[in-house]
């Protein structure tokens, strides 16, 4: 089976494909770092915004706050993402 690359489409997705690449991380083992599934984060690059949980997860992940990670959210909000 082919692998495709999924290209993030938000503000979110980018953040969090730079930080799994610069982790040197497999997206398995990301989405298990953001107490997540594969499709779920594949989701997330996709566009789909995360629940609050996830939002926690991601940030308390990143060490940054959960106001960080809504911002990014506000920011794909803005551009109609």
């Amino acid at each position: 089976m082919a692998r495709t690359t999924i290209e993030p489409r938000t503000e979110l997705g980018r953040q969090l494909e730079k930080e799994r690449i610069n982790r040197g991380l497999s997206k398995d083992e990301w989405a298990e770092e953001l107490a997540t599934s594969k499709p779920t984060y594949n989701q997330w690059l996709r566009g789909q915004e995360p629940m609050p949980v996830n939002i926690r997860n991601i940030a308390k992940t990143l060490g940054i706050s959960t106001v960080d990670v809504w911002l990014w959210l506000e920011q794909d909000h803005a551009k109609d993402v």
